[in-house]
């Protein structure tokens, strides 16, 4: 009979085993997360991944977007799946960062591969912002309503460092009537040009 001896546990880690590269901003899309037996390279198995894990992850790498979703989870048969995130903006070269520990001694961290989130559906803020207004008044104003709105339309466009034209066209019936006003808006980059009412 020998000595007694101790048994050291399994080296275990976590690593992510499922993640698109390339995601739609604002869109929901799914990371998965396996408890990692590392003698064996491959997922753990039920009875070597400790039984009560949680999941944190968080967005590293991308700057002015934020990780929204289910940031939380806890580990089932080993496996870690946060079905909800979502990315509020564009990203190139992202990563997630996912960290679980239990109530003793697991407590391990892991970094995703690099990926990027694209503009789909939205492909700038032209495209779901309001940009049109009504004018309930005298018809002698609505030209000054216009030049206001162009000024600040001209404003803003040289804050952004894009550049607009703006064109004007009357149509007058009399004195008493409403005057047709429209406005033609153009510019190099204007779906990238963000405008709020």
């Amino acid at each position: 009979t020998s000595q007694s001896f101790d048994l050291g546990g399994r080296p275990l880690s976590v690593k992510f085993t499922g993640l698109n590269t390339l995601s739609p901003e604002y869109q929901p899309f799914t990371a998965v997360v396996s408890i990692w037996d590392d003698a064996l390279d491959s997922p753990a198995e039920g009875g070597v991944a400790p039984p009560a894990v949680s999941c944190s992850v968080s967005l590293v790498g991308a700057m002015g977007v934020e990780l929204e979703g289910t940031t939380e989870v806890a580990v089932v048969d080993g496996v870690a799946t946060f079905d909800d995130l979502q990315v509020t903006g564009m990203a190139t070269g992202a990563q997630l960062v996912v960290s679980c520990k239990d109530n003793d001694d697991f407590m391990h961290m892991g970094t995703s591969e690099n990926f990027n989130v694209h503009p789909y559906p939205r492909t700038g803020n032209l495209k779901d912002a309001k940009t049109g207004f009504t004018y309930n008044g005298n018809s002698k104003g609505v030209q000054k309503v216009l030049a206001a709105f162009a000024n600040a339309l001209k404003k803003e466009g040289a804050a952004q460092g894009k550049s607009a034209a703006f064109n004007f066209e009357e149509e007058e019936e009399g004195d008493d009537e409403i005057v047709l006003q429209s406005v033609i808006l153009t510019s190099d980059d204007f779906a990238a040009w963000p405008i709020s009412a």
